[in-house]
């Protein structure tokens, strides 16, 4: 059972970070300017760009730390 509630909780943050990706794609002052456009000062200072990596880099790292506590939980026992 508890099982089958982690892949039922899986599949619901795998939908839920698909659906915040487009919200990235929006536009704001800084597109299109050739000096800022191709840099990575642009993705770093901006907020609509490094909130959502952060987001997704957190629920990566807190996937990770779950996917191997969880086995180190199955290979004590």
């Amino acid at each position: 059972m508890r099982n089958k509630i982690t892949q039922i909780l899986n599949l619901l943050t795998f939908i839920f970070l698909i659906g915040i990706v487009p919200s990235t794609a929006w536009a704001h002052p800084g597109h299109g300017q050739p000096e800022t456009q191709s840099t990575i000062w642009h993705y770093l200072s901006e907020p609509m760009h490094i909130a959502p990596a952060l987001g997704v880099i957190a629920m990566a790292i807190w996937m990770v730390v779950r996917f191997f506590a969880t086995n180190s939980d199955k290979n004590q026992h």
